[in-house]
């Protein structure tokens, strides 16, 4: 017997730091960060089960379905987050993410 109510879904802890490990990311500037990408997720259909973080990097759980692709969707968050803390000016100064 099949239930046809089965969902699946996966649940990845992804990290990701800042580009040299640079601590730039200060608790004020996180609670804004956690802020924008939490809405950001939400809008692409992305769903953040749980995001920290300290200085220099992020820890994020990520529940994904089974069609979205894990590269893909920490790429889009990297360069939307990157691209929004340099528009924002929020750290006074350029911004990047270590690539992979």
């Amino acid at each position: 017997m099949t239930d046809s109510h089965t969902r699946t879904f996966l649940f990845i802890h992804v990290i990701w730091t800042t580009a040299g490990r640079v601590a730039v990311l200060k608790k004020p500037v996180r609670t804004i960060l956690f802020a924008y990408l939490q809405k950001s997720s939400e809008e692409k259909g992305i769903k953040i089960v749980a995001l920290n973080g300290v200085e220099d990097h992020l820890h994020v759980v990520l529940q994904l379905q089974p069609a979205q692709n894990l590269s893909q969707v920490v790429k889009s968050l990297k360069t939307d987050s990157a691209g929004w803390i340099i528009a924002t000016n929020l750290l006074g100064s350029e911004f990047e993410w270590q690539d992979n």
